[in-house]
């Protein structure tokens, strides 16, 4: 891979493919979310760094200060 190009036509850059599968679990106030994905290089353009073929995430989200109403 080559970055000496002065803009992105003349540098030599390769292209990514990332599929990903997500799943929420949630309940009033908290959400769990977790992410399992591939990452595939698709550019013909030889790797000059490592990377990492399988993706993991994992988050939780808290709601705070907001009012359900039962209805």
């Amino acid at each position: 891979m080559d970055t000496k190009g002065t803009y992105f036509g003349t540098a030599q850059y390769n292209i990514f493919f990332e599929p990903v599968i997500t799943s929420k679990i949630a309940t009033k106030y908290i959400k769990f979310i977790a992410q399992l994905g591939l990452f595939l290089p698709v550019g013909d353009q030889e790797l000059n760094f490592d990377y990492q073929f399988l993706i993991f995430n994992f988050g939780i989200n808290f709601n705070l200060g907001r009012k359900y109403y039962d209805l």
